[in-house]
């Protein structure tokens, strides 16, 4: 990480402020060829054996409540209400009944204004991505929004059978537990 905020800042200075998107670009390729495995995220790699996050729900109305308690809003957003919406999306659903449209309604209820004249990057390569927007500064990624950072690392799978959340495991013989998390940032890149 040391090497890479070094080398973020030479290539800040040479390319000028202006080419910040270019800069990060370059940057992104170069830590990618040199093996990005290892600035990876964990939420890219969830195991199937486990079930959803224990006490998801909480720790989204926690993280809820945390983000409006740290950052300006311009409107309050009502905790229980984005958590009905997210689990109305995979909730009482098995694994490949979950429409990647249902996240719409959440991200747009989550959503919160950025700053003029800041950028939102994906974050495939988390530690290199995330040292990167701390270094540079006016930049976030999708764990920095409030939809993305409400469920950040957790993991989320349904089931018709009560409670309708199943906590033992999101394994399914056709992967689309997997693509139920993965849908939700695709959908999130989108934003």
């Amino acid at each position: 990480p040391d090497q890479i905020v070094v080398l973020s800042k030479i290539v800040l200075e040479v390319a000028g402020l202006k080419m910040k998107f270019v800069a990060c670009i370059c940057l992104i390729v170069i830590i990618s060829s040199v093996g990005s495995a290892k600035f990876r995220h964990p939420i890219y790699k969830l195991a199937d054996e486990a079930g959803t996050t224990p006490m998801i729900d909480q720790i989204f109305i926690g993280r809820c409540s945390d983000y409006q308690a740290s950052h300006e809003m311009e409107r309050p957003v009502d905790c229980h209400e984005v958590w009905k919406t997210f689990y109305g999306v995979f909730a009482n659903l098995e694994p490949c009944q979950v429409q990647t449209a249902g996240y719409d309604k959440f991200i747009q209820q989550a959503s919160v204004p950025i700053p003029k004249d800041s950028s939102v990057f994906w974050s495939g390569t988390y530690g290199f991505t995330h040292t990167y927007v701390k270094t540079v500064g006016g930049l976030y990624t999708l764990e920095d929004v409030l939809p993305g950072y409400l469920v950040n690392s957790l993991s989320w799978c349904g089931q018709k059978a009560p409670p309708g959340i199943n906590y033992d495991t999101c394994e399914d013989p056709q992967g689309c537990n997997e693509n139920n998390s993965y849908d939700f940032w695709a959908k999130m890149s989108t934003w």
